[in-house]
């Protein structure tokens, strides 16, 4: 098994090469190395709390740690924004395989961990294995749980498209290309909380008080209180699941 004490400083050493005397640049590089640690951390305990063996537990904290590792590149792009620079679920495992930090585990292992880091960053995943599944669906859970954490409230008005009020009152995943407004990455937050995969990442979101926070910046319009009583159904079903 790798080494994580050896994989954290690789890690450091790799996002110090993209600091910069660029105030704007560096603040999007630190963002994003402080947002892998938190991740790790995030995927440790959700890995813990599903009592997961010792071995997966330990590839839950390296997928957490390097799931961002392009995000560096694209902080000198300025922009985190995929479409308009690159995928940086797909540029990682190229990074992460021109690096060959991982080449000392196992083919098997090796590719559990590649495949949760392309797949982290995109809505749907596809039909694999029970392992790549698994861990997938930690590093995407531990993912948004940091996500919530940093990311500051909108401030827009509440001019909200219409295609996405209609598929938030089916409890679906919101497509980014229809984001119209400002005002829709409210709706887009709401939408992440239905790709939550384990009702030990909602009740921590739920306890810290980031759901009933995107609940009430939303207005009391018909529409919208047909989504809040949707999603708090949402809520109480998930939290009873196993």
């Amino acid at each position: 098994m790798l080494n994580i004490t050896t994989l954290y400083d690789w890690f450091h050493n790799y996002y110090y090469k993209f600091y910069s005397s660029d105030l704007e640049v560096m603040a999007m590089v630190l963002l994003k190395e402080k947002h892998s640690l938190s991740v790790a951390k995030n995927a440790r305990d959700l890995a813990m709390h599903l009592t997961l063996s010792t071995e997966k537990i330990n590839i839950a904290e390296i997928i957490g740690l390097l799931h961002d590792i392009a995000r560096s590149e694209q902080a000198h792009l300025k922009t985190f924004n995929d479409c308009i620079s690159f995928d940086h679920g797909d540029r990682g495992v190229l990074r992460i395989k021109e690096a060959k930090i991982l080449d000392t585990l196992d083919e098997e292992l090796r590719e559990i961990i590649l495949f949760a880091i392309q797949y982290h960053n995109k809505m749907a995943i596809p039909a694999t294995s029970p392992e790549k599944m698994l861990l997938t669906r930690i590093i995407k859970d531990a993912d948004k749980l940091d996500i919530f954490r940093v990311l500051p409230p909108v401030t827009a008005d509440h001019n909200y498209s219409p295609t996405l009020i209609e598929l938030l009152k089916e409890g679906r995943v919101l497509p980014f290309s229809e984001i119209k407004t400002m005002a829709d990455k409210r709706l887009i937050r709401l939408g992440w909380l239905y790709d939550i995969h384990y009702p030990w990442t909602l009740t921590q979101l739920v306890n810290e008080g980031y759901t009933d926070q995107l609940l009430d910046s939303l207005p009391n319009t018909p529409q919208l209180i047909e989504i809040k009583n949707h999603f708090n159904a949402y809520i109480k079903t998930s939290s009873l699941a196993n």
